[in-house]
């Protein structure tokens, strides 16, 4: 916005400006003008020779001239006091969040090495989110931001002990708990028939890209000296004859595998309870799913609910009802012709 000029007989002073630094030195000069021009007059009125009130008009000027000028740095001093302050204040704040992040940093840093998590990974994943661009465009960080919710939920859900749940079903659980088993694998897998009379294991599971993977980890848990148990639910007394679920046991067993087969008749001496599909994970993690069966020319079923069971009791009753279908489960060791 324009400074108005002032008026002075009838003309406007160009340029003038009372917020400028070179106005206002002209200024102090016209004041001490004014004031030695008044102090001149005065003498002259008590009839004070030339030379003293020249002295004295010159004298006055100059005092008031300091004056102003004193003023003016005291002024200055005061802005400059008042900037270093607050910018001290910005400085020493910034510092006291910057601390207090680093000490809740080393906190929680210190928690992670207390924890069952191995710190390595936990470095990697901040290091790895500190890499992000901040210029990342919207979906990509709305993605990102998005995992982090499921697996800050994820650690909260396991650390509480309780259940898991994922709506469809969870390959990547299913295969990290394979491939990191140390002693045990226990599993159950049911025999669906369809109107042809064709059977499915597992719906058809062990012909996926995610059944051969589940196979090769749990062949390499065999290897290693983990116990992989398996026992097959049947629905019918002559689901053990189909040749395609003959070939399945014994691809099964070459891998190492000890499997069993419980038939029909043998139904009522294990809990309803353990007659559904699961896998427990060195007894303390059971793998659960829950299907949707479709009827039609062939019965055939989707995941559409995964639970992965992490409480102790629950999972203790998910073992003692495996080792009543083991016990009561028929071995198979011969192809049925």
């Amino acid at each position: 916005m324009e400074v108005p000029r002032p008026w002075i007989g009838g003309v406007r002073l160009p340029g003038w400006n009372p917020f400028d630094g070179r106005s206002e030195t002209a200024r102090k000069i016209a004041v001490s003008l004014v004031l030695g021009a008044v102090t001149f007059a005065l003498t002259q009125v008590f009839r004070t020779n030339d030379t003293l009130s020249i002295g004295a008009s010159v004298f006055a000027s100059g005092v008031v001239l300091v004056i102003q000028f004193l003023l003016s740095v005291e002024r200055q001093l005061e802005r400059v006091r008042s900037d270093v302050d607050g910018q001290l204040n910005l400085v020493a704040a910034r510092m006291a969040s910057a601390v207090g992040a680093s000490t809740e940093a080393a906190r929680l840093f210190g928690a992670v090495d207390s924890s069952a998590v191995a710190r390595g990974n936990v470095e990697e994943l901040v290091r790895n989110i500190a890499r992000m661009p901040i210029n990342t465009v919207h979906p990509l960080t709305a993605l990102a931001d998005e995992e982090l919710g499921r697996l800050s939920r994820f650690f909260r859900e396991l650390s509480e002990g309780g259940e898991l749940f994922y709506d469809g079903e969870n390959r990547d659980w299913l295969l990290a708990l394979a491939r990191k088993a140390r002693t045990s694998i226990c599993a159950t897998s049911s025999m669906v028939s369809g109107e042809s009379g064709r059977s499915w294991a597992d719906d058809g599971l062990w012909n996926s890209d995610l059944g051969q993977r589940y196979l090769e980890c749990q062949r390499d848990a065999a290897r290693r000296g983990v116990v992989v148990r398996r026992v097959f639910i049947l629905q019918a007394e002559d689901q053990l004859a189909d040749p395609g679920f003959q070939d399945l046991l014994a691809h099964q067993r070459d891998l190492g595998f000890d499997v069993r087969v419980l038939p029909p008749r043998k139904r009522h001496l294990v809990p309803k309870s353990a007659l559904f599909g699961f896998a427990i994970f060195d007894d303390v993690a059971s793998y659960e799913t829950t299907f949707l069966v479709r009827t039609g020319a062939e019965t055939r079923s989707t995941v559409i609910t995964t639970r992965l069971v992490v409480n102790r009791d629950r999972v203790r009753n998910r073992v003692r009802g495996f080792h009543d279908l083991w016990a009561n489960a028929d071995e198979t060791g011969a192809r049925v012709s």
